[in-house]
């Protein structure tokens, strides 16, 4: 469950400012129905007057705990761009029941530099894992009857694992295994 803040980004030359880090959000209810934008994104830093512009803010956190998850809006933790980009932050959605949810979920960095992405997961009660992009670490003690990857983003897998169910890597998508994985039905 993330609960943490972003942090701000560094001064530029001539103590252009840098962006400020976002907040965190948690939403828990019945029905979660998403159909606006839900958004913890860092600031971007402002330009740099005389010389380099400050870093980008990181992003927040968004928890969100919900029976049913629906919606079609946009539900985001980015980090501002600057002369280095600020860290994405992270999403969490556990649901106990549906998701019918068709919108979109990003945790990506912000421009500039080479800053981190952050993580955007999607969990049932069963524990079957959606990994919405960004980077994702999977560790041997977490059990998942089912991975899905979406588009874009590292999922590395660390640990003895054994996945049986079928993986599927889209293209953008990096998988990394640990050398004690075990794999079958994985498809690239």
């Amino acid at each position: 469950e993330p609960a943490t803040f972003g942090g701000g980004g560094g001064r530029g030359t001539c103590n252009s400012r840098g962006g400020r880090g976002a907040g965190r959000i948690v939403l828990q209810g019945a029905t979660v129905r998403i159909n606006g934008v839900v958004r913890a994104d860092g600031e971007a830093a402002a330009a740099g007057g005389c010389g380099n512009a400050g870093g980008g803010g990181a992003g927040g956190s968004i928890w969100i705990e919900a029976g049913s998850f629906t919606g079609n809006g946009a539900i985001t933790a980015q980090g501002g761009g600057g002369q280095n980009g600020g860290a994405g932050g992270r999403i969490y959605v556990h649901h106990t029941g549906s998701n019918t949810f068709s919108g979109a979920i990003a945790a990506f960095a912000g421009s500039g530099g080479s800053p981190a992405a952050g993580t955007a997961y999607v969990v049932d009660a069963t524990n079957a894992l959606i990994a919405q992009g960004g980077n994702i670490f999977l560790e041997a003690a977490a059990a998942h009857p089912s991975i899905t990857l979406r588009a874009g983003g590292t999922t590395t897998i660390r640990g003895a694992s054994t996945i049986t169910q079928p993986i599927t890597v889209p293209a953008g998508t990096t998988l990394i295994l640990d050398a004690s994985d075990a794999l079958t039905n994985l498809t690239i």
